[in-house]
């Protein structure tokens, strides 16, 4: 099975993924997914501002829709966003978690459940330490995580809170090692299969 690449962030996020998705290749052969806070009214066009910038297919995820490779998923906004024991996304309206739908948290933890060693999850700028839970669970399943280097980071409180709680996490990276250290570990794995 190929990776699974989970990007997330909060505010200060969205510049560094117009840095990241340009570099995105189809050969990587990975399903790529985008949880990052939204307010559903600020950001219909956001699938079409990534599509511009990605050479993959750019999709907002809905409900049921089934995960395929060299795809990058969008969360839709006001949902959380969850996988099934059938790579099926599901999107989920329980309550918000430190005022946010989408959760990153619930989408790590329900992510590292299901693809284990196989995801790689990337905690981008944010003002919360929402992703902190998630990068615990992430590497409890033997999965990899990317921290953005706090001090480029535009609101740092997202990557400190997942490197208090998670001092093992190995990759703290400014925005133009990520992609590269994704290749890396994707090269290291197929490897060792």
């Amino acid at each position: 099975m190929n990776k699974v690449i989970l990007i997330s962030g909060s505010s200060g996020s969205l510049a560094v993924l117009l840095k990241l998705l340009p570099e995105i290749k189809v050969s990587s052969n990975n399903s790529w997914v985008i949880v990052i806070h939204r307010k559903r009214y600020l950001d219909s066009k956001l699938e079409r501002i990534f599509a511009d910038n990605c050479t993959l297919k750019v999709s907002e995820v809905m409900h049921l829709d089934k995960m395929e490779l060299n795809t990058v998923y969008l969360a839709p906004a006001d949902y959380h966003l969850l996988i099934n024991e059938k790579n099926e996304f599901e999107l989920d309206f329980s309550e918000k978690i430190m005022f946010s739908r989408p959760s990153i948290d619930v989408s790590a933890i329900t992510f590292a459940e299901k693809f284990k060693d196989k995801l790689i999850f990337v905690l981008l700028s944010g003002g919360n330490s929402d992703g902190a839970y998630g990068a615990k669970r992430v590497l409890e399943k033997g999965g990899e995580v990317i921290v953005q280097s706090p001090n480029e980071a535009k609101l740092a409180i997202m990557p400190n809170e997942a490197l208090k709680l998670n001092p093992e996490i190995k990759y703290i990276l400014p925005i133009e090692k990520i992609n590269n250290t994704i290749k890396k570990i994707n090269n290291t794995i197929k490897k060792t299969l």
